[in-house]
């Protein structure tokens, strides 16, 4: 029987001999020579598996030599980089030393205190990554110390100015005026006045003026005196038309009366009335109500 195409192919690779001694061995025993028909790998299958192993082993080694290619070009950047890296380090911390030895120098000589970050700063703008000499330097940073001083006593001289010309003087009237409004409130009522409750007074109403808050702070109180004058008036008016002996209209008389002087003095009072009950004296207050005038 014809053997399988794969090992006709074998046996084109054997010695005569040997091939026509191995063909007559599968043809005697077609089993095996089925099964290792089957466990061949047809020639061109394996010449193509073997030629891509060829060029995937031909890529890596491509991309190895790439890659060596490339450390060898980027090692000595890198290696520079991070020298760079520590050179700037260590030149920044001895930047910062002279920073902070001229900052403690201009606080000697101008009393003013030099923010050490902010004075780095500026002197980092002046230097903009250059590299200049130690001495030039040394005249950045103290150039820009002084500025930042001068800076810094300016600012501090105007607070003071505006303090002296401004805040103090403000702060001594508002003091004056409200000291001026505790005296009068005692002056006018005999109490002493209550800071808090005044301040509080002030803070609801929005009022910054010490005596414009106390003319309206005393406002309630000083109308509700004004109307009890004018009524205790007026009914001193009408017991003064009624003809009570020794008052006449317009004269200021006590209005609390008992029942015997004003039966002396020609007024009936209230029946149910007692001594001191100031009863004429309000009942003439409440015509004078019902009659619309206050």
């Amino acid at each position: 029987m014809p053997l399988a195409t794969n090992l006709e192919e074998l046996l084109k690779h054997m010695e005569p001999a040997a091939a026509k001694a191995q063909r007559d061995f599968w043809e005697a025993n077609p089993a095996i020579a089925k099964a290792v028909d089957e466990g061949t790998v047809p020639q061109p299958v394996f010449s193509r598996e073997l030629n891509a192993k060829d060029q995937k082993i031909k890529e890596a080694q491509e991309n190895e030599r790439k890659i060596r290619e490339w450390e060898s070009r980027e090692r000595p950047k890198h290696e520079k980089l991070v020298a760079d890296a520590e050179k700037w380090e260590a030149e920044r911390a001895e930047l910062l030393k002279k920073i902070e030895a001229q900052a403690q120098k201009t606080e000697l000589e101008t009393g003013a205190v030099v923010n050490e970050e902010t004075l780095a700063d500026r002197v980092s703008k002046r230097l903009e990554g250059r590299t200049v000499s130690e001495a030039k330097t040394r005249e950045i940073i103290a150039e820009e110390s002084k500025k930042l001083a001068s800076e810094i006593n300016g600012t501090l001289e105007k607070a003071r100015k505006d303090f002296l010309e401004q805040t103090f003087p403000q702060a001594t009237q508002f003091q004056a005026a409200l000291t001026d409004v505790q005296i009068d409130y005692h002056a006018e009522t005999g109490n002493k006045l209550d800071r808090s409750e005044f301040a509080k007074f002030m803070q609801d109403n929005n009022i910054l003026d010490p005596q414009k808050a106390f003319e309206q702070y005393m406002a309630p109180a000083r109308e509700e005196k004004r109307i009890k004058a004018e009524v205790d008036k007026r009914v001193q008016d009408e017991l003064g038309k009624r003809n009570m002996p020794g008052v006449t209209p317009g004269q200021t008389v006590p209005t609390d009366l008992g029942p015997l002087q004003l039966k002396i003095a020609g007024e009936i009072p209230n029946p149910d009335g007692v001594l001191g009950d100031r009863s004429s004296a309000n009942q003439a207050a409440k015509e004078l109500r019902e009659q619309g005038a206050f």
